[in-house]
């Protein structure tokens, strides 16, 4: 049995996503890292590198249960996130929707089908949703703060079902 710890990571080529990525290599987990855009493709040992846009819906569908199936994560951190700046009277209907299906209906869905893989194989798991204080402080980009927002209520919706287990 493989009780090494297992983590998922979206968006994970910069930033706050790349940060995690080598801090769990540093303590020896195996990483699956997730992005649609890799500048530098790290070459290290314990890394999965997997190019893919995770607002696409045939990636909640098809793509990541079966990367459920092969790498059996018992971690999942949701970072992978856009932010068009455009203020309330700029923001376009392909604007929203491409922030909501990234910074919300994506984090999600791969939660959903990643509790859902737990449960079937009774695997105890954490879950992370990398927010923005634009959650709650107003950013003048309302398509990324309202995704946030909702973001941290589906947080808490997936904690009062799910804690106790």
């Amino acid at each position: 049995m493989d009780t090494k710890t297992k983590a998922i990571v979206t968006g994970a080529a910069r930033g706050i996503g790349s940060a995690i990525v080598e801090n769990f290599l540093g303590k020896g987990y195996q990483v699956l890292a997730i992005d649609k855009n890799w500048l530098a493709q790290p070459q290290q040992e314990n890394i999965i590198l997997v190019t893919a846009d995770i607002s696409e819906k045939n990636f909640w569908d098809k793509d990541f249960p079966d990367l459920l199936t092969s790498f059996r994560p018992n971690i999942l951190i949701n970072n992978a996130g856009c932010q068009f700046k455009s203020s309330f009277l700029e923001t376009t209907p392909e604007i929203l929707e491409k922030t909501w299906l990234t910074n919300l209906a994506a984090p999600m869905f791969l939660s959903q089908a990643t509790v859902r893989f737990w449960i079937e194989h009774q695997i105890p798991g954490i879950i992370v949703n990398i927010s923005s204080i634009h959650e709650i402080i107003p950013s003048n980009i309302p398509s990324y703060s309202t995704t946030k927002a909702a973001l941290a209520r589906v947080a808490a919706e997936i904690r009062a079902k799910w804690d106790t287990l």
